[in-house]
């Protein structure tokens, strides 16, 4: 792998995920590298929920997209108007309140 952002599936019950371990060395069933769009939604689904947020020169380096441009800017605004994110040294962080609203948040936020 090139460092790059993939999928992966892998099988939910322990069973046959150790038999594929057994055999092939790794339970991975399937894996597919991600579009830069996809890496975008990917990197806001997990970096919000960390305390120190996401870097916005770091997630336009990694998907090749800006950050303001990987969000819906109305929701945007209304979230850091509401005290939920809020842009501090370049990155955009997720506060305590918004934390707590998060994946509703997410839903409305991701574009």
């Amino acid at each position: 792998m090139d460092g790059g952002l993939f999928a992966t599936w892998r099988h939910r019950a322990p069973e046959p995920w150790a038999a594929l371990v057994e055999q092939q060395g790794h339970g991975t069933v399937e894996q597919a590298a991600l579009e830069p769009r996809e890496k975008g939604r990917e990197m806001l689904l997990m970096g919000l929920r960390l305390t120190e947020g996401i870097d916005a020169g770091r997630f336009a380096a990694r998907c090749g997209v800006r950050l303001e441009d990987a969000v819906d800017r109305d929701v945007l605004r209304e979230a850091v108007a509401e005290g939920y994110v809020v842009r501090r040294d370049g990155r955009l962080i997720a506060t305590a309140e918004g934390r707590l609203r998060l994946d509703a948040l997410l839903v409305a936020l991701v574009c």
